[in-house]
């Protein structure tokens, strides 16, 4: 099976993902990660992208636990 391939752009920085999921819900994921990670960086202006990225990814984990 041929990979889908999507480009995302997630705090201003755009990447190329190859999944075997479909385009639609690539982009929607990638569009929510974006907005958590630029809510985080609001919230803590002092602290850097990657930071607010493993902050979101904590957070994404923990979530996944409790479901």
């Amino acid at each position: 099976m041929e990979k889908n391939k999507v480009k995302l752009t997630i705090c201003g920085a755009e990447y190329i993902i190859g999944s075997d999921e479909d385009s639609k819900y690539m982009i929607e994921l990638g569009d929510e990660v974006d907005e958590k990670i630029s809510t985080i960086l609001k919230q803590n202006p002092r602290i850097s992208v990657t930071q607010a990225a493993v902050l979101a990814a904590l957070e994404a984990k923990d979530q996944s636990f409790v479901s």
